[in-house]
C-alpha cells in the first residue's frame, strides 16, 4: 500500500501551460498506519477478555494471580493485529491489480478488516470527492443506506473468518466507475462503525418510505450492538474518459517527427490564454493610447488654425455642376482652380470657351 500524489508547479496561478512542471510522488505506507487505535475498542476488548478469564477461573482452568498478566498480553496482541483498509479494483480479474479504470467500467469497492472477535462493524457514510474539496458526492448516509443505487449500492458483508482471537471480514459493493469532470482521480472515503458484538441493522426500504429506525441510537451502554467508535478508511483510483481526454493524455502525436506524420510545414498552435486581470490591463492601456491620440490630433488642429492656414480655395467639388445654373459651371471651376496653376486673383464671371 502506498500514498501517491501528483504535484504541478504552475507558472501562472489560474492557467495550466505546457511549460508547467509535473512531478509524481509516492510514499510507502507503514504497516502501523492500518492499526486501529481506539480507546473505546480497547475498553470493550478488555471487558470481553476479563469476562472470559473469570469463567475460566470459576471452572478451575486458571489461577487468579495470572489473570491480569494474561488479559494485558492478549489485549495488546489483539490490538496490534487489528487492521482496516479499503480497496478499489476492476471486476475483471485479469486486470485486478491495475490502478486505472474507465468511465462506466464495472468496479468493486472492498472494505476489509481484521478485528477482535468481540467487535463487529458495518459500512456507513461513504463520500466520493475530487481530492481537493471542490466537488463531492454522498454515496451512503449515516445509517449505511445508499443515496443513489446507480452510484453505489449498499455493501454486502462477507463471511467471517476466525483467526485465533481475531476475525477477518470483508464487505463488497459493485459499481460503475465514474469521475468528476475536471479531475482524473476519484477518491472514496467511508466510515466503519465499530460495535460491541454485531452492529444493529437498519431497514433502508422502510427508511426510504419515511419510517425511521432508531434501534442503533436507543441501545443502552454496554449492551450487545452498542456503537463504540467510527473508523475512516479511504482510497483512490484513476478514472479515464477515453472519448474526452485521450488526446490530452496521449503522447503519440509528435509533429516534430516528419517521418511519422504525413503533413509538413503545418502552422503551429497560435491560440493563447490570458487571465482576466491581464485583459483588463490591456484594455486600459489601449484606452489611454486612444485618448492620447485624440488629444494630439486636437492640439494639431488648433495650432494649424492659429498659424493662419486657410482652407481650400473652393469648398465645393471640382466636379459640381451647380454653379449658378450655368451649363458652363464645371468649365469655370476647372479653369479657375488653383490646382491648374491659375492665380486666384484672375477670376472671371464666366468660363472661357475654347
Amino acid at each position: 500500500m502506498v500514498y501517491s500524489v501528483v504535484l504541478v508547479a504552475q507558472q501562472d496561478r489560474h492557467l495550466r501551460q505546457i511549460a508547467d512542471q509535473e512531478k509524481y510522488l509516492e510514499c510507502v505506507v507503514e504497516d502501523d498506519a492500518f492499526s486501529i487505535k481506539s480507546n473505546s475498542v480497547a475498553q470493550a476488548l478488555k471487558t470481553t477478555l476479563l469476562e472470559r478469564t473469570n469463567k475460566n477461573q470459576r471452572s478451575g482452568r486458571m489461577k487468579k494471580e495470572d489473570t491480569k498478566d494474561l488479559v494485558g498480553e492478549e489485549m495488546n496482541e489483539a490490538l496490534s493485529a487489528s487492521r482496516a483498509w479499503m480497496e478499489i479494483t476492476p471486476e475483471d480479474q485479469l486486470h485486478k491489480f491495475t490502478d486505472t479504470l474507465k468511465v462506466g467500467e464495472s468496479a468493486i469497492l472492498t472494505l476489509k478488516s481484521t478485528l477482535p472477535s468481540g467487535i463487529g462493524w458495518k459500512v456507513v457514510e461513504c463520500v466520493a470527492h475530487d481530492g481537493l474539496g471542490d466537488s463531492s458526492q454522498r454515496l451512503l448516509d449515516d445509517d449505511g443506506c445508499p443515496i443513489d443505487e446507480l452510484l453505489l449500492p449498499s455493501p454486502q458483508m462477507g463471511p467471517v473468518q476466525a483467526i485465533s482471537l481475531m476475525k477477518h471480514q470483508e464487505a463488497f459493493a459493485k459499481f460503475a466507475a465514474f469521475k468528476f469532470p475536471d479531475r482524473d482521480r476519484l477518491h472514496l472515503s467511508c466510515y466503519l462503525e465499530l460495535c460491541r458484538g454485531s452492529c444493529p441493522n437498519v431497514d433502508c426500504g422502510a427508511k426510504s418510505e419515511g419510517l425511521e429506525n432508531r434501534l442503533g441510537r436507543t441501545l443502552a451502554k454496554g449492551t450487545q450492538g452498542e456503537v463504540l467508535d467510527r473508523l475512516k478508511v479511504f482510497n483512490s483510483v484513476e478514472v479515464l474518459a477515453p472519448a474526452i481526454d485521450d488526446l490530452r493524455k496521449s503522447d503519440n502525436l509528435q509533429i516534430s517527427e516528419p517521418e511519422t506524420f504525413p503533413f509538413t510545414n503545418l502552422p503551429g498552435d497560435r491560440t493563447f490564454c490570458v487571465s482576466p486581470d491581464k485583459i483588463a490591463i490591456t484594455f486600459c492601456v489601449l484606452g489611454i493610447v486612444f485618448l492620447c491620440a485624440v488629444v494630439v490630433a486636437a492640439l494639431a488642429l488648433i495650432r494649424g488654425r492659429k498659424g493662419g492656414n486657410e482652407g481650400p480655395f473652393y469648398t465645393r467639388s471640382l466636379f459640381s455642376s451647380s454653379s449658378g445654373g450655368s451649363a458652363y459651371g464645371s468649365k469655370l471651376l476647372l479653369h479657375e482652380s488653383p490646382c491648374l496653376g491659375q492665380p486666384p486673383t484672375r477670376r472671371m464671371p464666366y468660363g472661357r470657351i475654347l
